[in-house]
């Protein structure tokens, strides 16, 4: 395409990409929460992995790294580490190692992740779409509301997108350039994402037509295809292991979730993510998605062309939408990885109407871009519950030497990662009372049972486990027996109520507070084995040094 010599088409592409890091800045500093304020129950467990990551190399238990774990989530058991791919934990413990174990570290660790996100979007973009096409179609993906939620949490949906996009990248830069260390690069960072979120690997599928459609049958005879083939196969190999020894419950959501639609060729499944995508890219983008397509049935001339040139970005949506559909659980965010072309055909759209006017095309993206801000930041603000790090302050300051922690509550693993990032107590372990005293696989929504304790035997049980203070949320599940029966015991004079924390949230959290209590019983003298029952593995483990 010609364009006139103007200002904008004058614009390094640095500069594009600062103003976009800029604005994700801005949405970082007035929306993301911080100070242990947490609301996703994944997100502290993935920021507590980073510090066991961290924490494990520190040590260097070489000698019994397994001990070491399960010592680990003894102490802290929100653990989650090897039931979700671990690359990530392994940058959150780069940024830990440097700032300190906290929730800003790890959205320090986030905020750059977006900008590699950010930055690698706009070049891939530059491959179809002029410099400030590219700039807009990017800011409406990066600040779009499903994006901008999950993006400024710990949480795994960006990291992956960074590597996702920067791969298509140099995938693209190897069709164009025949030079084969992009296609290296291409892959290695393929096999760096799906180690960092796995279902991205649905990607692969575009990325073997595109190379047969550029190389055809010499594909077979390349033998640098072979030798990246073999790299990533053997780099796939522990990922595989990982996925099939500690990721059942993701297989399980995958192939056969209690939570699915049985039949899966029906309206309602077929069409589920479609009818999202509004929710994910905001009104004001789906507006601009009608106007491209317009573009491209009045403006576009050669029509079959413009869609061989693309044929990439297509097969990344319909490949994405196929995947996406055919997993049983479905959750909006999980398809976020399939909507990137969308934007780029927005921009697109750009392009195509400044060629039969000049900056028509760069105001009506303009006014997309600004106005998907407005709506993400008006109607899709980051939901947070605050209060956590005071509470552990507190209780930390009140429980003796070598003694232990019970939590009753729904946000255990914001209160677990607040012990491990402001509690400075390493010799206080965390008892969470779901484990106590029922067996849940992975969430209540998906079956519990309960265990069959009286109140004096949960009374006993809570004293043999040097439990000098209780932290619960009043009412915490208590339509379950065993759980009323723990705030039955709690209320008693048993135990003697210490002090309340109003917890702050944004949104109507379950909790609106958290109560200390001091057990007035006749407790253990710790350390105390603790045994925790991992029913997502079939495995009950114990601290190293108090096997039976």
């Amino acid at each position: 395409m010609n364009y006139k010599i103007d200002l904008i088409s004058r614009t390094p592409s640095f500069v594009w990409c600062f103003i976009i890091c800029f604005v994700i800045a801005i949405l970082f500093v007035t929306g993301a929460p911080t100070n242990g304020a947490f609301s996703w129950a994944d997100s502290p467990r993935h920021a507590l992995n980073g510090a066991f990551i961290m924490d494990m190399i520190k040590d260097m238990p070489t000698s019994d790294p397994v001990g070491y774990a399960y010592d680990y989530y003894s102490q802290f058991p929100a653990l989650t580490i090897l039931f979700y791919p671990p690359l990530y934990s392994f940058i959150l413990a780069s940024f830990y190692a440097t700032f300190g174990v906290s929730q800003e570290t790890a959205l320090l660790a986030g905020f750059v992740c977006y900008c590699f996100f950010a930055v690698g979007t706009y070049y891939l973009a530059r491959f179809w779409l002029s410099p400030f096409a590219s700039f807009g179609a990017t800011l409406i993906l990066c600040v779009a509301p499903e994006i901008a939620f999950w993006g400024r949490q710990v949480m795994l949906e960006i990291p992956v997108y960074a590597f996702m996009v920067w791969s298509a990248y140099y995938l693209n830069r190897y069709v164009r350039t025949n030079q084969i260390k992009y296609l290296y690069f291409s892959v290695a960072l393929l096999v760096s994402a799906v180690y960092t979120k796995s279902p991205v690997v649905f990607i692969a599928l575009p990325y073997l037509v595109i190379l047969f459609r550029h190389r055809g049958m010499e594909v077979f005879k390349d033998k640098h295809n072979y030798a990246i083939l073999v790299l990533a196969v053997l780099g796939m190999i522990p990922m595989i292991y990982i996925t099939f020894k500690f990721g059942q419950s993701n297989i399980q959501a995958a192939t056969n979730s209690p939570e699915a639609i049985n039949d899966t060729f029906t309206f309602e499944v077929l069409f589920w993510y479609l009818i999202r995508i509004p929710t994910q890219l905001g009104w004001a983008a789906i507006v601009g998605l009608f106007v491209a397509f317009a573009a491209f049935v009045l403006l576009t001339e050669d029509k079959v062309k413009a869609i061989k040139n693309s044929l990439f970005l297509i097969l990344w949506f319909v490949v994405g939408y196929i995947f996406y559909t055919f997993i049983e659980l479905k959750l909006v965010r999980f398809s976020m990885h399939m909507i990137l072309p969308l934007v780029l055909f927005i921009g697109f759209a750009c392009d195509k109407i400044n060629e039969k006017k000049q900056y028509l095309g760069s105001g009506f993206i303009a006014i997309i871009m600004v106005l998907t801000f407005v709506e993400t930041v008006t109607m899709r603000p980051v939901e947070y519950v605050a209060g956590y790090n005071d509470v552990v302050e507190n209780v930390t300051k009140l429980a003796p030497q070598n003694s232990n922690v019970l939590f009753s509550g729904y946000h255990d693993g914001s209160f677990i990662f607040a012990m491990r990032a402001v509690g400075d107590r390493p010799d206080v372990s965390i008892v969470r009372s779901d484990k106590l005293l029922l067996r849940i696989a992975s969430r209540r929504e998906l079956g519990v049972e309960e265990k069959n304790y009286t109140i004096e035997e949960i009374a006993e049980l809570i004293n043999e486990l040097a439990i000098h203070y209780v932290v619960a949320q009043p009412d915490f599940w208590t339509d379950l027996e065993q759980m009323k029966l723990l705030q039955t015991l709690l209320e008693s004079d048993k135990f003697e109520e210490i002090q309340r924390f109003k917890m702050e949230a944004n949104y109507d959290a379950a909790e609106k507070e958290l109560v200390i209590y001091r057990n007035l019983g006749n407790v253990a003298v710790g350390p105390v084995n603790i045994k925790n029952e991992l029913s997502l593995i079939g495995m009950t483990i114990s601290n190293r040094n108090f096997n039976d």
